[in-house]
């Protein structure tokens, strides 16, 4: 399963890395969007996204800069940084995983 998830995760990942922007957000608005909030769910979401990304044994905001970019840009903005830090079910454990 380890090797397997791997093998499909890098893929996921290098498609999101060539749609990432270098700067700004994802569709060249001044504010992020669902495309935005999609890297922010798969880096700080802990079910399913950090259980198959440990299981996998990779990182993707080490091995992809553009979505780790992405990925601050839209976590400086206070209300994001708020409420993932804040929020109960962003890293909710349900199956003790």
């Amino acid at each position: 399963m380890k090797e397997h998830s791997k093998d499909v995760l890098e893929k996921l990942y290098r498609v999101l890395e060539d749609l990432a922007p270098w700067v700004g957000f994802v569709n060249g608005l001044p504010k992020p969007t669902g495309a935005d909030f999609v890297v922010v769910i798969l880096a700080k979401g802990h079910m399913p996204y950090n259980v198959v990304n440990k299981i996998a044994g990779i990182e993707p905001c080490d091995t992809c800069p553009k979505l780790k970019g992405v990925l601050e840009r839209t976590l400086a903005l206070f209300e994001v940084k708020a409420y993932v830090d804040n929020s109960k079910s962003m890293a909710s454990n349900p199956m003790n995983m």
